[in-house]
């Protein structure tokens, strides 16, 4: 049952379990073991019957709630399923209608970008709190992916989109990095950021030469050491 999915399900058992004693939260436990087993029907309706409960709390338990319940699907990512549909909803409207009653609050756009996947909520998170390492990293994080998508062709000697745009999301991706607090994170996107601007670079040279050789072979008699993905085209 878990092939490919096992870090999915195992993490659905993990967060089920530790959740099942935890006063308001027995029935989303429930809902972890049943998705985990693959009780799907039986799953979604104690989600549904959690997000019912729930919608009748205090408004501040909603939210703390909220917040709790989207830290964790942050911290599990892998956990693909943890917030289905009904939940994600639930927890939308409560972040939204959080915003639009205090406005100036980082929080609740920060958490709201998380379900929403949403540059804009970031942002706005950043300009009421700019050291939100939350919304910096998802920030720096999507820049980086604008530019693996440009340069995931490279190994065909194809850049996909112009090079400045390239360029423009790597100087987005330094400009979120360099304001996060030194540590572990901030190193990483750093490294990052300088092997793809070097990758960028040398393709920019590339492309004033003669074309003898593809890209990822001028690279290895360069000695660059990039790595590109093998292509496999079917009829």
């Amino acid at each position: 049952m878990y092939y490919w999915n096992q870090a999915n399900f195992e993490g659905l058992r993990e967060i089920g379990d530790a959740l099942q004693a935890v006063p308001g939260l027995r029935r989303f436990a429930r809902y972890c073991l049943l998705r985990e087993q693959g009780l799907r029907k039986q799953a979604m309706a104690e989600l549904l019957a959690f997000v019912a409960d729930t919608s009748a709390w205090p408004l501040a338990e909603q939210r703390a709630l909220a917040c709790r319940l989207t830290q964790l699907h942050f911290d599990n990512r892998g956990v693909h399923q943890l917030v289905a549909e009904p939940l994600r909803a639930y927890l939308q409207g409560v972040f939204a209608s959080w915003c639009a009653e205090h406005p100036d609050l980082a929080e609740p756009y920060r958490w709201l970008g998380i379900l929403s996947s949403e540059p804009h909520h970031f942002e706005v998170a950043l300009s009421f709190d700019p050291e939100d390492r939350i919304a910096l990293g998802w920030l720096a994080s999507h820049a980086l992916n604008a530019v693996d998508f440009a340069t995931h062709h490279l190994g065909e000697s194809r850049l996909l989109g112009s090079l400045e745009d390239a360029y423009a999301w790597l100087e987005r991706a330094m400009a979120y990095a360099v304001r996060l607090q030194p540590g572990e994170a901030r190193a990483q996107f750093l490294e990052e950021i300088a092997g793809y601007r070097e990758l960028l670079d040398a393709w920019r040279q590339y492309q004033t030469l003669p074309p003898a050789q593809s890209f990822p072979e001028w690279s290895r008699e360069k000695a660059f050491g990039f790595e590109f993905p093998a292509t496999f085209y079917y009829d």
